[in-house]
């Protein structure tokens, strides 16, 4: 290692790392050389149990007490330190890849050790060093991202890039690859829901790079890929504004929030931030299109907007992404100290990028790289899977796609469909899966799957089902109880007659009566009420499932409190 490759002017990390967390997939160690034997095995154990928390992935931060402050390390320690992780992570099929190596001022080091009594321990080095462990199980780390943003906001072309690493014409050449119907392509508006994935090797490189040249299936993506990252590029007209909600029900880790920076914040960027907020997910914001922006004062003042925007909707803070130096303080920030929990006062990484100069779309690649999994799934739990959409393909017969959300399906099982519009479920069984386009054996919880059902007609598959197991509880519950928080409203107030459309989890439903359960007549903004829905038709509802009201002039969100069988 020589001195070109230490930073000496960045500080930033005494104040971007935080003590470290029981759970996660982050650790510290102040140093690994002169390792015994016992403390070897303890450091394997302790690895992999980074590495299952982690979804097989963890980082590793060297030079670095357990509470978060800077202990330094000599370039003989730091080598040492790193052969000896790097020996560990091999023994259990490992790769460890360095993200950065940061030299800090040896004043503020050597002070930071007086406010602990360290200082006999210290050996005098600076140095502090993050890396990153990633090991390939036998089902891959599946992250999920939503495309999010107003019409023409580049969403589909931003994705047409990432997918292939060529840049865009400027007229919306990169999105060909990203459009799914004759219509889109003519008018370059999304109104459907496509997804897409990427690659990335154990050592963070994109294997997309080589989707156009040698024409790369998603099996082959899939084979030559340690992580993968499955982009559902959603509407962004507000006439397909249901549209996107239903998209939403893939229940992503994360959200792109896209914004143009000529046309600036529109009231689409604020409905999508406000479904990011009611949804809890954690949201990262890129500005397109910044090859157009001639003068700075234009990017600088749409950044204090959107900094008000977050600032009003939510309560988040902005963190600006403008170089690879920053990468790691970003991802610190924007993650919390582990990727269990968000940190407690949310930011929003910012990343402007350029289609047609590919400027920083480098640099989104290695954000989007060290992105874990964020979603826990049960995967030990009954099994359940929800119909997100339905296809009929020749010969082959009726394809139900959608999310497992709980346990495993095997092929060949047999399995329950419904309910149906009279609450009954259906016998079937499951003749073959497909994930990510690839023939696999076996479904498990968190993963977007199709299945194909025998003896089903298309016709009989609606949106919002769930696949169960022939032992799982038959659910059809058409009446529930919901603590309703009602957002915003018109003028006008309401009251029992009240007849809205509702999103309750994945379901998109209408209601057939409104019932204020409270003693009052009228609903107002800004408070809570207890209300009872009854809804058209039966669907597979649970206590807890969140509530979303969603229309010109009515936002209301609440969770189900109590339900009633048929």
């Amino acid at each position: 290692m020589s001195d070109e490759e230490f930073d000496y002017n960045i500080q930033e990390l005494l104040d971007q790392v935080r003590p470290e967390e029981e759970t996660g997939h982050v650790e510290y160690k102040r140093r690994l050389d002169n390792l015994t034997e016992t403390r070897k095995i303890t450091l394997t154990n302790q690895l992999e149990r980074r590495l299952h928390q982690g979804f097989g992935e963890c980082i590793y931060y060297l030079g670095i007490d357990d509470d978060g402050i800077p202990f330094g390390l000599t370039k003989l320690e730091l080598q040492n330190s790193q052969k000896n992780l790097s020996e560990i992570a091999h023994n259990l099929g490992c790769t460890l890849t360095t993200l950065e190596i940061k030299a800090l001022d040896p004043k503020i080091v050597e002070s930071r050790q007086e406010e602990k009594n360290d200082i006999m321990q210290a050996s005098g080095g600076n140095l502090v060093a993050t890396f990153l462990i990633r090991k390939r199980l036998s089902h891959l780390s599946d992250v999920k991202i939503c495309m999010m943003g107003n019409v023409d906001s580049s969403k589909s072309t931003t994705l047409g890039v990432l997918l292939t690493g060529i840049r865009d014409n400027g007229r919306g050449s990169a999105r060909k690859h990203i459009l799914t119907h004759k219509h889109e392509s003519e008018t370059g508006q999304t109104s459907s829901v496509s997804s897409r994935i990427i690659g990335f090797k154990d050592d963070g490189t994109c294997v997309n790079e080589k989707y156009l040249q040698h024409r790369m299936s998603w099996t082959k993506i899939l084979e030559e890929s340690c992580k993968i990252i499955s982009f559902s590029d959603l509407c962004g007209h507000r006439k397909y504004l249901c549209t996107t909600i239903r998209g939403l029900g893939i229940d992503p880790d994360y959200v792109i929030l896209l914004i143009d920076v000529q046309r600036g914040i529109q009231p689409m960027t604020i409905e999508h931030l406000e479904l990011c907020n009611y949804y809890n997910i954690p949201v990262i914001i890129l500005v397109t299109k910044i090859d157009l922006c001639q003068e700075k004062s234009v990017f600088n003042k749409l950044v204090v907007d959107i900094k008000r925007l977050c600032r009003d909707h939510g309560n988040y803070r902005i963190k600006p992404l403008f170089t690879p130096k920053q990468l790691m303080g970003v991802i610190e920030d924007f993650l919390g100290p582990n990727d269990s929990k968000i940190s407690k006062i949310p930011f929003i990484p910012l990343i402007p990028i350029s289609c047609v100069q590919l400027k920083n779309i480098d640099l989104l690649y290695s954000f989007l790289n060290l992105l874990p999994v964020r979603n826990k799934y049960d995967r030990k739990g009954p099994a359940r899977f929800r119909v997100h959409t339905d296809y009929l393909v020749p010969q082959v017969g009726t394809i139900a796609y959608g999310l497992v959300e709980s346990g495993f399906f095997e092929k060949g099982q047999k399995v329950l469909l419904g309910p149906t519009s009279t609450g009954e479920y259906l016998s079937t069984v499951i003749k073959s899966i497909h994930y990510k386009r690839t023939s696999v054996l076996a479904a498990y919880a968190g993963q977007e799957i199709c299945f194909c059902l025998r003896n089903i007609k298309r016709a009989e598959v609606r949106r919002a089902m769930v696949i169960l197991p022939n032992t799982g509880e038959k659910l059809a519950i058409s009446r529930v109880h919901v603590n309703l928080m009602i957002r915003r409203t018109n003028r006008s107030t309401i009251t029992n007659k009240y007849h809205p459309y509702v999103y309750i989890g994945t379901i998109g439903a209408s209601v057939q009566s409104f019932t204020i359960l409270d003693a009052v007549e009228r609903l107002q903004a800004g408070y809570s009420y207890l209300v009872e829905l009854k809804l058209l038709r039966p669907y597979y509802i649970q206590i807890g499932d969140r509530v979303i009201i969603k229309e010109a002039v009515v936002n209301g969100t609440g969770q189900v409190t109590e339900i009633f069988r048929e």
